[in-house]
């Protein structure tokens, strides 16, 4: 599941994982990247890139996983679709099924 809910040693960084756009909404095509909002007060742009490049390079991965910092965005009807179509897949509380 999303590599192990996004690599275990990097969950110290964020408390919440969403995944939006077409793969949640359900009308994604064959290829279709995956996008991924993190929530998370310690999460640093240098963080963000490092699981990024774990996801995308380092992993046997057959698709590309995008990844936002949801409080870096600053496209306010992305935040609105993220909000609303947005499944949340991890949260330090709770593991949701997909």
């Amino acid at each position: 599941m999303y590599e192990i809910i996004l690599t275990k040693k990097a969950q110290q960084f964020y408390e919440k994982a969403v995944i939006f756009g077409s793969r949640a909404i359900g009308n994604f095509k064959r290829g279709s990247d995956i996008d991924i909002a993190l929530y998370g007060k310690k999460l640093t742009s240098d963080i963000l890139n490092n699981i990024k490049i774990k996801l995308n390079e380092q992993l046997p991965i057959p698709y590309f996983i995008d990844i936002v910092n949801y409080a870096e965005i600053q496209n306010e009807n992305l935040k609105k679709h993220i909000d609303r179509e947005g499944k949340v897949f991890y949260s330090r509380e709770k593991v949701f099924n997909l």
